[in-house]
């Protein structure tokens, strides 16, 4: 499969085969501003069926190249947490557990570049990796003073900063699985051993590491028995910059065919320092500072067809330049899906801010909001979609979005989708996402904010098994400022795909 995408003068292009259990991948991008049209390039070698070593062994996973990796509760290393949907209270709380997995993505930070393998034989699993890659990095005298999670190189301090450090990383993960069938359990050990070419002060850096050499070690356990699962990891740091413990656990259970419940809890003190971890919480996009616990919970009125949702995640983190900040995010909502006719109704309240439960202090990310969704499929050949979204910040700053959608196939290779989106926000601290379709692997449309709308043309055909051709076009319109004229932008997307 090959592709190339334009997005407001972002070209990116994938390349990836897969094809007798080998899966070979190349990706390049360039963001706009930046002199180097390869300056974003990565790729790997894969294979994607086991291969026979024994009567009894097999290798199971291998990467040569770009890789991630994710084992455990992802203490020390994850490939993320999804995002909680709107009905499914337990989705988010469950981590992303897939192990070793070839990396194909633009993004230049948190990944891998080496050899890693994966080795099974009956209920155990051994895996081992190796990374060398170059970083981006400030450097003075011969000192790493600020780690970089910028992908962009594209002013003169940005490109300064470009692979001026090198990291070295060697671990590996053991598991065992003794029950693998209507019940299951896992027990598992993770330990690798990070080090820079140069020696990290503390000022400014991305972690709060400072010292050459970085070690983590992890026991993780996961299980699933009638109507409870669970997954939890205890991780211990033995670093230059000290040692610390840190705990994660996540449990989902069902006492009754009506009620779900999820819970989380997580203590990853100040001192806690994970480059390649996250745990789920408000910040969980890293594995550090993070103190909380969670709770959702859906009850279904009507099977299937109308349930209730909840959750409430609380957070408290610490800084010694900011002191101690505490976070909450509570949810509560309905959903609807008819049987008889095609139609998907969703109402969410959401609070989200600093300070405790329902207390929206003065912050950039604090807000209230409303927001409806409704879709159906009128035939086989047309859906149609609405979205009505409110939001509120402390400073009763607010804005509103209404979007409708519609998506038709007039023929089975053809595809058509367009809409309209109407927003008005008081700042871009209300700003929002209009969700458009998107082309695969591609970046969402830019926030909405301030006052204006926006509408949109995508067009997918194809031509036969291996081809198809995907094009959009979206314009946005806003509204003038005082004395000025209508402000134009045009986003234009291209795409082609390969099947071999």
């Amino acid at each position: 499969m090959a592709c190339t995408e334009v997005l407001r003068s972002k070209p990116r292009h994938e390349f990836w085969q897969k094809s007798d259990g080998i899966l070979f991948s190349l990706t390049e991008a360039k963001n706009p501003g930046e002199p180097l049209y390869f300056d974003h390039l990565s790729g790997c070698i894969a294979i994607t069926k086991p291969i026979s070593i024994s009567e009894d062994v097999s290798l199971s996973k291998c990467v040569l190249g770009d890789y991630s990796l994710s084992f455990g509760s992802g203490l020390l290393l994850t490939s993320g947490y999804s995002q909680m949907p709107t009905s499914n209270v337990s989705a988010g709380a469950v981590p992303h557990i897939g192990g070793i997995k070839p990396y194909i993505s633009s993004s230049g930070f948190r990944y891998f570049q080496g050899i890693a393998a994966e080795i099974t034989s009956g209920m155990f699993s051994a895996a081992g990796f190796f990374s060398d890659r170059k970083i981006d990095a400030t450097v003075d005298s011969n000192k790493i003073t600020s780690l970089s999670t910028s992908i962009y190189h594209r002013t003169a301090s940005e490109l300064a900063r470009k692979d001026q450090a090198e990291s070295k990383v060697t671990g590996g993960h053991v598991a065992i699985t003794p029950l693998s069938d209507d019940r299951f359990l896992e027990f598992g050990t993770s330990a690798y051993t990070l080090n820079y070419d140069k020696p990290v002060i503390a000022k400014d850096s991305l972690t709060g590491f400072s010292g050459i050499q970085h070690s983590m070690i992890s026991f993780d356990m996961r299980g699933a028995f009638s109507f409870i699962s669970w997954s939890g990891e205890f991780g211990r740091m033995i670093s230059d910059a000290g040692r610390a413990n840190a705990f994660a656990m996540s449990v989902i259970t069902a006492p009754l065919k009506i009620w779900e419940i999820a819970l989380n809890y997580r203590n990853l003190p100040v001192n806690f320092i994970s480059p390649f971890g996250g745990t789920f919480g408000i910040n969980s996009s890293n594995a550090q500072n993070e103190t909380g616990w969670y709770i959702g919970s859906k009850v279904f009125i009507i099977p299937q067809t109308f349930w209730f949702f909840g959750s409430a995640n609380f957070s408290k983190s610490e800084s010694t330049v900011n002191g101690e900040r505490r976070y909450s995010d509570i949810r509560l909502g309905s959903k609807f899906k008819s049987l008889s006719f095609p139609l998907h109704l969703t109402f969410q309240l959401r609070s989200y801010g600093k300070g405790t439960a329902f207390a929206l202090v003065n912050d950039t990310l604090a807000k209230r909001s409303f927001l409806f969704d409704a879709d159906a499929d009128l035939t086989k050949m047309i859906t149609v979609s609405l979205r009505a979204e409110f939001q509120q910040t402390p400073s009763n700053q607010s804005g509103y979005l209404i979007r409708t959608g519609i998506k038709y196939l007039p023929i089975e290779e053809l595809s058509v989708a367009s809409g309209v989106s109407i927003f008005r926000t008081d700042s871009y601290a209300v700003r929002f996402y209009s969700n458009e379709p998107d082309l695969r692997g591609s970046s969402p449309f830019v926030a909405l904010y301030g006052m204006g709308y926006r509408y949109y043309l995508q067009l997918s055909y194809d031509l036969s098994s291996a081809f198809t051709f995907s094009g959009r076009i979206a314009q946005t319109v806003y509204a003038p400022y005082a004395g000025g004229v209508l402000i134009h932008r045009t986003t234009i997307g291209a795409q082609c795909d390969i099947a071999f």
